[in-house]
C-alpha cells in the first residue's frame, strides 16, 4: 500500500511536470495530496509495526518452549513458520501439536504446566504462577482422588524430572510411577495450594482465604519460613516493574468542558465537590478531582493527552495533573496492625492503600511468595485459621477469628484444620467468647444479629454457633479432599 501512494504521487507530479508547471504549482498542488494520504501512510506504518512485533513475540515463545523440549527428546524439534499461528494463545498448542503427532489435549496441557513450572522456577514471576494455576485447574489436579488425566500428568512431569532424553512422547506414557509420591512432590515444589482447591472452588472461599492469608504475613505469622510484610513490599515493587498501572492524579481546573468532567467523574475518585483557595494573594476557584483512572496512564502527560482529546470548547480554560505518588508520605493508624473493629476505618484504610499501590495483592501473587518459601502443605494447614470455611463470614468476624485462632486452638487440642470436625461445636463457641465479640457495626447488630441492646450477648452466641457449625461441617469436607496428603 505505501509503495503504491508514493508511485500514485510519483506519477502526478511527472504528470504536472510533463505539462510544463513551475515547480510552486506543483507543491502547491501536491500538498493536498501528501496531506490526503498521510492518514493512510500512517495507518499502514502502525500495522506493520504491530504485526512485526507479534512476529517477534511468537517466535520468543517458539524458542523458549523448544529450548525447554529439546532437553528431553533426542529428535530434533521442528520450528513451525511463524506465519501458520494466528492466535497468540495457540502459539504453544500448535508448537507441541506439530512435533507430537496425534497428541491429545490432556497430554498437551500436561506438558505445559511443566513448562511453566519451569519459566517460574526461574522468574518467580506471578504471571507464570498464574499458568500453574490454570493448567492445574484445567487438568484437575486433586489430593482427593488420581484419575486418569491426573496419572498422564504425572508421568510427564516425573519424566522432566530426570536428567534423561526420550525417543518419542510414547516412552513417557508406557513409564510405571508411584503416583502419591509424585502427587506430594509437585505440589510441595510448585503449588502448595493444592491443599485449598477445593476450598477455593466448591466452597467459593478464594477471597476469604486470600484476605486471612495476607494477614497472616503482616502479622507475622509465615515469618519462620521466611515470608514477612518485607516480602509482600518487595513483590510489590517487582509488579511495579512489570505492569503498566495508572497513577493517582489530582486534576484541577477552571472551564472544564462537559466531556472532561464526565470522564473524570466516571473513574475511581475521591468525592470532591471543589476547591477555593484559602489565605493566598487572590482568589482561586476551582474543580478539583483526585482519580485513579482506568487504564494505563502511569505518567501526567498520558492523562493530560487524555483530557485534552476529550475537550470540545474553545472557551478559555484551566488544566493541572498532578502525579500523587505516594513516594515520601507518613502514616498513623491505631491500632498500629490495623486490626480495626469496624468495617468503616476497615474500608478507608483498605482504599487508601488501593490509590497509594494501584493495585491489591491477588490470589496469585500471594500463592506464588508462599509457593517460593520451604514451608510445607502439612504446616499451611496449621497456620490458616479456620474462618476460610465460613460462608459469608463479616469482615469484624473474620477479624475476631484470626486473632483469636491460636487461644481457641490451644485450648481445643487442635493441630490442623480437619481437626475441627471432631469438636464439639458448644465448646468451640464457648472458647471463643472467652475471647470477646467481632466488633460489630450498628447495622451489622441490626441487619445481620437482629439484635436488641439488652439481647447482644444471646444473639452474637447464635451467630457463632452457626458459623462454627459451618466450620465443623466443612473441615470433614476439607478432610476427605485431602486423602492422598494426608497419608
Amino acid at each position: 500500500m505505501f509503495w503504491l501512494i508514493v508511485a500514485i504521487l510519483f506519477v502526478g507530479v511527472f504528470f504536472l511536470n510533463y505539462f510544463f508547471l513551475k515547480i510552486s504549482d506543483i507543491i502547491t498542488i501536491s500538498i493536498p495530496i501528501v496531506l490526503a494520504v498521510l492518514p493512510f501512510v500512517k495507518e499502514w506504518w502502525v500495522k506493520r509495526q504491530e504485526a512485526k512485533s507479534k512476529e517477534r513475540k511468537i517466535s520468543q515463545e517458539i524458542k523458549k518452549l523448544k529450548k525447554y523440549l529439546q532437553i528431553y527428546f533426542h529428535n530434533e524439534l521442528i520450528t513451525p513458520m511463524i506465519k501458520e499461528f494466528q492466535d497468540e494463545e495457540d502459539i504453544h498448542h500448535q508448537f507441541i501439536k506439530q512435533n507430537f503427532s496425534q497428541i491429545d489435549e490432556v497430554s498437551i496441557n500436561s506438558i505445559l504446566l511443566c513448562f511453566y513450572c519451569y519459566l517460574w522456577g526461574d522468574t518467580n514471576s506471578p504471571n507464570e504462577y498464574e499458568n500453574i494455576q490454570k493448567y492445574s485447574y484445567s487438568i484437575g489436579l486433586s489430593f482427593a482422588t488420581i484419575d486418569e488425566k491426573t496419572k498422564k500428568f504425572l508421568k510427564i512431569f516425573d519424566a522432566f524430572q530426570q536428567n534423561r532424553k526420550y525417543v518419542s512422547f510414547n516412552e513417557i506414557l508406557n513409564i510405571e510411577i508411584d503416583y502419591e509420591k509424585t502427587l506430594k512432590n509437585f505440589s510441595q515444589r510448585y503449588l502448595k495450594e493444592l491443599s485449598f482447591f477445593d476450598i477455593k472452588e466448591k466452597l467459593n472461599q478464594s477471597e476469604n482465604l486470600r484476605v486471612t492469608l495476607i494477614t497472616l504475613i503482616k502479622e507475622g505469622e509465615l515469618s519462620n519460613w521466611g515470608i514477612t510484610q518485607e516480602t509482600l513490599e518487595r513483590l510489590e515493587t517487582d509488579l511495579k516493574k512489570e505492569i503498566d498501572y495508572s497513577k493517582t492524579y489530582l486534576v484541577i481546573g477552571n472551564k472544564l468542558s462537559n466531556e472532561v468532567k464526565d470522564f473524570l467523574l466516571s473513574q475511581p475518585r475521591f468525592n470532591l465537590k471543589g476547591l477555593k483557595t484559602v489565605n493566598t494573594p487572590k482568589l482561586g476557584i476551582y474543580s478539583a478531582f483526585i482519580v485513579k483512572p482506568r487504564g494505563a496512564y502511569n505518567n501526567s502527560r498520558k492523562l493530560l493527552n487524555k483530557l485534552k482529546s476529550l475537550n470540545r470548547s474553545m472557551e478559555e480554560s484551566i488544566l493541572y495533573v498532578v502525579p500523587l505518588d505516594f513516594l515520601n508520605y507518613d502514616k498513623y493508624t491505631l491500632p498500629t496492625n490495623q486490626s480495626f473493629s469496624t468495617q468503616n476505618l476497615k474500608n478507608s484504610f483498605e482504599t487508601i492503600n488501593w490509590f497509594r499501590t494501584g493495585y491489591e495483592y491477588s490470589d496469585t501473587d500471594i500463592w506464588s511468595v508462599i509457593g517460593k518459601s520451604n514451608v510445607t502443605p502439612q504446616e499451611l494447614l496449621s497456620i490458616i485459621p479456620f474462618n476460610i470455611f465460613c460462608k459469608g463470614i463479616l469482615p469484624c468476624e473474620q477479624v475476631f477469628m484470626i486473632q483469636n485462632y491460636k487461644k481457641v486452638k490451644d485450648n481445643c487440642g487442635v493441630k490442623t484444620l480437619i481437626d475441627w470436625k471432631d469438636k464439639d461445636i458448644d465448646l468451640v463457641v464457648n472458647y471463643l467468647l472467652e475471647c470477646g465479640m467481632p466488633g460489630y457495626n450498628k447495622s451489622e447488630k441490626e441487619q445481620i444479629l437482629k439484635a436488641k441492646n439488652n439481647d447482644i450477648k444471646s444473639t452474637v452466641k447464635l451467630r457463632m454457633k452457626k458459623l462454627v457449625k459451618q466450620i465443623k461441617e466443612n473441615s470433614f469436607e476439607l478432610n476427605k479432599s485431602l486423602t492422598l496428603l494426608l497419608k
